[in-house]
């Protein structure tokens, strides 16, 4: 059973006041900032996950107690989870509604989409629960549903919050599907076309340029089908995809294959 406040010890140990002065800056969650660089978070990840890791059902309360103590411990705490998905989907999904209840930055709430909500998700079948939530007030937690399309993509996944299921498969790279789930991310990205919050925009965005590198026929073809138009920024990536559609051979001017 993992001990939520001797590893917050090892987390203040790690840390570095200008990193925690440079991320309350940018992040100001309400749980706090540690400062503690990412290889930091990675490396107590795999080292808990070494020594057994976490027991979803065993482990819930203590779980809930290290994502609350600051930013950092958070994406500790959904390291562990993610590695104990494999094992018990269910307990993953129910606890991380738990957590996306109590997400307050950007960061986190990328992590928990991607390697928690969304592989979950995939697993147990629950995309029309997952966007049953797009109309949450919080444009955080509608930012980490969106996140959640990168569990979608074959596209490895990367941060800290993957360091603990690394480990656990004795794997480099890390993704949740084998081939894009196109009819799932376009579900998804037309259930967010309209959303005017800049963090669901940015992640939208983020979303449409991974499912391009794998996928830009069928970009194309969701886009075609959004009544009304996209955002500039938007339509921005759905060009993208056309150049990479009709000629893959080619790079486009910002030095990625369009």
């Amino acid at each position: 059973m993992i001990d939520p406040a001797a590893l917050g010890a090892l987390l203040e140990d790690a840390s570095e006041g200008r990193l925690a002065a440079a991320r309350t800056r940018d992040l100001s969650p309400l749980r706090g900032v540690r400062g503690v660089p990412d290889g930091a978070i990675a490396r107590l990840a795999a080292e808990t996950q070494r020594h057994g890791g976490v027991h979803l059902d065993r482990d819930r309360v203590a779980l809930l107690d290290l994502f609350g103590q600051a930013f950092e411990d958070g994406l500790l705490t959904i390291a562990l989870a993610a590695a104990a998905l494999p094992d018990d989907p269910e307990g993953a999904w129910e606890l991380g509604w738990d957590l996306w209840a109590r997400c307050d930055d950007p960061l986190t709430a990328d992590a928990l989409g991607e390697v928690l909500l969304g592989p979950s998700a995939v697993a147990l079948g629950r995309l029309d629960a997952l966007l049953a939530h797009a109309k949450d007030d919080s444009p955080l937690r509608r930012r980490a549903l969106v996140a959640a399309g990168a569990a979608w993509l074959p596209t490895p996944l990367l941060g800290p919050q993957v360091a603990a299921l690394r480990e656990r498969l004795g794997a480099r790279d890390v993704r949740f599907v084998e081939a894009a789930q196109s009819a799932w991310i376009g579900a998804l990205a037309t259930t967010f076309a309209r959303d005017e919050a800049p963090q669901v925009r940015k992640a939208l965005r983020r979303l449409l340029r991974d499912w391009t590198a794998v996928d830009p026929a069928a970009v194309v073809t969701w886009a075609a089908g959004v009544r009304g138009g996209l955002h500039r920024l938007l339509g921005d990536e759905v060009a993208r995809a056309k150049r990479r559609r009709d000629r893959p051979e080619r790079p486009d001017r910002e030095g990625e294959i369009a």
